[in-house]
């Protein structure tokens, strides 16, 4: 018997946002109520789901300009979560480093992460569904 691991995200327990932005390696890490230990789910090409407990804790994503803003659909989505992190943080985002704040001071970056995981946990569930682990 197959298990499907079937994560859940909380959205009234989302309070804080951590993102690291690595530009080099054009690799961003969100946390949800900061970091901690999680087992990482890779959902697709370049997304991660961070996952403790089956509680969704964060994502990664790998070419963040490369694969989401290079893509016009994701850069239309992406691009206002950005700005306002380069906002907030009063840095480009190639020198974004790592922004923290309340959920509710960075509003279209919840929304961006929420809508993320979303589509990371359909991903994960189609991946599960379509080839279960023997």
């Amino acid at each position: 018997m197959t298990t499907l691991i079937q994560p859940m995200l909380d959205l009234a327990a989302i309070r804080t946002i951590e993102v690291d932005y690595d530009a080099e390696d054009d690799l961003a890490i969100i946390h949800i109520n900061g970091p901690r230990p999680a087992v990482t789910e890779q959902v697709d090409d370049g997304w991660y789901l961070r996952v403790a407990e089956l509680e969704v804790v964060g994502i990664e994503l790998h070419g963040l300009v490369r694969m989401f803003l290079s893509l016009p659909w994701f850069a239309r989505v992406a691009r206002p979560a950005l700005t306002e992190l380069e906002a907030y943080a009063g840095q480009p985002l190639a020198r974004l480093g790592r922004v923290s704040a309340a959920s509710g001071e960075l509003p279209a970056t919840t929304h961006l992460l929420i809508f993320l995981i979303g589509q990371a946990i359909g991903r994960l569930h189609d991946e599960q569904v379509v080839s279960p682990a023997m």
